[in-house]
């Protein structure tokens, strides 16, 4: 499932979000220019509770 959220911002904080709600996460930065760096992706860990998960990316559409 891919969620597509509106900027690096919010990307950074559904990451922080994540985290806080104990799911184990996995940033993807671009390396090559011109984002260099940039935040571009979360990966989550496979969780048995996916209750945790959904409520915190329940609110974000899927990608298109």
């Amino acid at each position: 499932m891919v969620l597509g959220v509106e900027d690096q911002a919010a990307l950074e904080a559904l990451g922080s979000e994540l985290e806080r709600s104990g799911v184990g996460i996995t940033r993807v930065h671009e390396p090559d220019a011109p984002w260099n760096g940039q935040l571009t992706a979360i990966g989550c860990e496979l969780v048995t509770d996916r209750a945790t998960v959904r409520k915190v990316v329940s609110s974000i559409p899927l990608l298109k």
